[in-house]
């Protein structure tokens, strides 16, 4: 559904992968929450308003 999933995936072939998905209205806009799980790395992925990504790239200590 959302191109930015195949872009990572390519990147990153051995994910587990798990949508949260929530409906936040506010102004009418939906937020889309993507989160995933690779190895000991946690790629946060935020998809709002006009379904611009913002990738927030978190590795644990």
């Amino acid at each position: 559904v959302i191109p930015a999933i195949a872009e990572i995936t390519k990147k990153y072939k051995n994910f587990f992968i798990i949508i949260h998905f929530f409906r936040y209205q506010r102004t009418f806009l939906n937020y889309y929450i993507i989160t995933y799980f690779w190895l000991n790395v946690k790629i946060y992925d935020v998809v709002a308003k006009d379904l611009h990504l913002q990738i927030l790239l978190i590795i644990p200590d």
